[in-house]
């Protein structure tokens, strides 16, 4: 009986150090063919016993069999790739040189189950690389596929990286050198912004979002996406690993931001198909953003769930509800901030999961505070509680560079003042906070990341551009009710992200489902599941 696994190749030093990795991989050594098929005729032979799985095929494989290799020449291998179309093995192809990975792959392609492989990667990651390639050709018995994609962004190139999730390390990919459309994404929505001007009647100069902004997501999310995620990868491989998660449902994307520079460019609007059903990656993954700093205060921990019964500060400051001078309305440094009229809508609804046990909720209503106290009483109240989450609902301001300011009720009926993020977020009580939730406009602005990273805290969710109050507490009632099932800020987020677009009779009506923004520290960004009963502490690294 023939093995079905078979290795063809004119190389006995190759064939032994590859064979080697596929018994570490898991492949049983009855099942695996303890000599080379060295030409065509052999592997015809392989075929025809009927018992034909995986194919390693050399694509150095020479024509003349008085020669170990042809590095220069794909005619042999090409040959039998044409011997197997038609054949149900799977094939993995190993090859040294750039331009035989390319016409090597045009062969591939027409293959139901074939991919072209280059021999340093093999070499460099082994088992670790061949199981979730031999997953999704071959079994999945020989592992998980890979469903996380990072692409790392640094001040002069991309780097991509796979994973299959858990204790196995990411694998590094490929490395992109043109930042071009990234470059050109970030001058898009990194422009200087008009400061001038009032917010009160709901103008808000530089933060809303352009007129034509649907239209621009797609466009800049399809450029990014292909160059930064697609390209990268390969086009032919990174379809087998969508085929083999069952679509962009299965993936998880993260981008690690190492230049800050480059933060504001709208990776959440990546986009793998521009059709209807499936326009954004965004809406069918979970997309998170870890931005790389040095930590000033703790290190963010390895694991970091939120859990049952997590305690939760819900910070409420309101305008205009100055004791006995009512009015709709207060000024900060020349700009008027109108009363929010659904605050207590996204209120009510954390009360209501408080009284189910879900979370152990404290209310801080800044509106309670002496005149000139606010801040004072927020920080009171932060240290007192210790909270797991601090979610802030209210106004912040920021010229999209400097940290967001709060906008807090002030000393006067018609006066609001002003705490700047970044102290905040070195209160002494967020010490052990797991999230900062920023139910605001423009809270999550390139310093407001930086500050809030920089001191440790693991999550940190906000908004681009400014925030619909009417649409406000619907985001955060879809991002709290998921966080109380699994547990998972990523996945509470993307479930958020999904229920708020959904609701849309057009997508186009608001961008509420676009303009958040997560950005997650620990290292389980990617967890696919939480359990209904999850540990009842957060594990730190």
């Amino acid at each position: 009986m023939t093995a079905p696994f078979a290795i063809a190749t004119a190389d006995n030093a190759w064939f032994t150090a590859v064979r080697g990795y596929l018994h570490a991989t898991g492949v049983c050594p009855t099942d695996l063919a303890d000599k080379p098929l060295t030409s065509r005729s052999a592997v015809e032979g392989w075929l025809e016993a009927g018992t034909s799985r995986l194919l390693v095929l050399d694509g150095g494989i020479p024509v003349d069999p008085q020669r170990l290799r042809d590095d220069g020449s794909t005619i042999a291998a090409r040959d039998i790739l044409e011997k197997l179309q038609g054949q149900s093995p799977a094939v993995l192809v190993v090859t040294s040189s750039p331009a035989a990975t390319l016409e090597l792959e045009r062969p591939c392609i027409t293959l139901e189950k074939a991919l072209v492989l280059p021999d340093r990667r093999l070499r460099m990651n082994r088992e670790n690389l061949l199981r979730p390639l031999l997953a999704m050709l071959v079994d999945p018995a020989f592992g998980d596929p890979f469903r996380i994609i990072e692409t790392e962004v640094q001040s002069d190139k991309v780097k991509v990286w796979l994973g299959v999730g858990g204790a196995t390390p990411m694998l590094e990919w490929n490395t992109v050198s043109d930042l071009s459309e990234l470059n050109q994404a970030v001058r898009l929505y990194d422009g200087p912004e008009a400061i001038s001007g009032s917010i009160h009647g709901g103008e808000w100069p530089g933060v809303k979002p352009p007129k034509n902004w649907l239209e621009l997501l797609r466009t800049v999310g399809g450029k990014l996406f292909k160059v930064l995620v697609v390209d990268a990868i390969g086009e032919h491989l990174f379809k087998k690993i969508e085929a083999a998660a069952s679509g962009l449902e299965g993936l998880s994307f993260r981008f690690v931001i190492n230049d800050t520079s480059f933060y504001s460019a709208p990776f959440e609007a990546s986009v793998r198909y521009m059709s209807e059903d499936a326009p954004f990656v965004l809406l069918h993954a979970p997309l998170v953003r870890q931005v790389l700093l040095n930590v000033h205060i703790r290190m963010p921990p390895a694991v970091s769930l939120i859990p049952p019964g997590a305690s939760v500060l819900f910070v409420r400051s309101q305008m205009g509800e100055f004791r006995d001078a009512p009015q709709a309305w207060m000024n900060f440094e020349g700009f008027s901030f109108d009363k929010l009229e659904n605050i207590d809508v996204e209120l009510e609804h954390m009360k209501a999961l408080g009284a189910m046990g879900r979370i152990r909720l404290t209310v801080a209503n800044l509106s309670e505070a002496a005149p000139g106290q606010a801040v004072q009483m927020l920080r009171d109240m932060i240290d007192e509680t210790k909270p797991d989450v601090l979610h802030y609902s209210g106004h912040a301001w920021s010229d999209g560079q400097r940290p967001a300011t709060l906008i807090l009720p002030g000393a006067a009926a018609n006066e609001a003042m002003g705490a700047r993020l970044d102290r905040v977020s070195r209160f002494e009580g967020l010490r052990s906070t797991k999230l900062v939730y920023l139910s605001a406009c423009r809270g999550i602005t390139r310093g407001t990341v930086q500050q809030v990273v920089m001191n440790g805290i693991p999550y940190a969710l906000g908004f681009r551009w400014s925030v619909e109050d009417e649409k406000a507490p619907k985001f955060a009632k879809a991002f709290y009710d998921q966080l109380c099932r699994e547990h998972s800020v990523p996945r509470a987020f993307q479930k958020a992200c999904r229920v708020t677009w959904e609701e849309l009779t057009n997508e186009d009506d608001s961008p509420i489902w676009i303009s958040p923004i997560l950005l997650a520290q620990p290292a389980d960004w990617a967890a696919k599941y939480r359990p209904e009963v999850a540990p009842t502490v957060v594990l730190s690294g």
